[in-house]
């Protein structure tokens, strides 16, 4: 297991903030988190999450949700990303472009939520409610 890299840790982190408390338990379970594998395709990523040291209460919800974009350097159009949750654990973050080669290196970025720098909260807490 490798540690996740700033990227990684970075989207996690704004994905999972929030006063929700489905997001206040997953970030507990992100203080704990390891990459477990990693595949590039070309034009994004696929990072494998390991969670099982979490030991706390967990959230009964399988769920895909993706509200978080970054500008990086070299990517026009910039980058998507997509964490997936499975019984109630984080198991997989995906990154991707609109159709552009995926940086070999990436050292700069900055991340924002799709509707601008503002979360749609009532959107979000809707999707939590519906599966917490």
């Amino acid at each position: 297991m490798t540690d996740l890299t700033d990227l990684e840790r970075g989207v996690l982190e704004k994905l999972l903030y929030g006063n929700h408390p489905t997001l206040s338990i997953l970030r507990e379970e992100l203080s704990v988190c390891r990459c477990s594998g990693r595949e590039f395709t070309g034009v994004g990523f696929y990072t494998e999450l390991d969670a099982s040291a979490y030991q706390g209460p967990r959230p009964e919800l399988d769920l895909k949700f993706g509200d978080v974009i970054a500008d990086i350097p070299g990517l026009d159009q910039g980058a998507g990303f997509l964490l997936y949750i499975e019984a109630g654990l984080l198991v997989l973050l995906e990154g991707y472009t609109f159709g552009e080669p995926w940086p070999e290196r990436i050292e700069e970025f900055e991340l924002h939520y799709t509707t601008g720098y503002e979360r749609d909260w009532p959107a979000l807490s809707r999707l939590l409610d519906d599966v917490s």
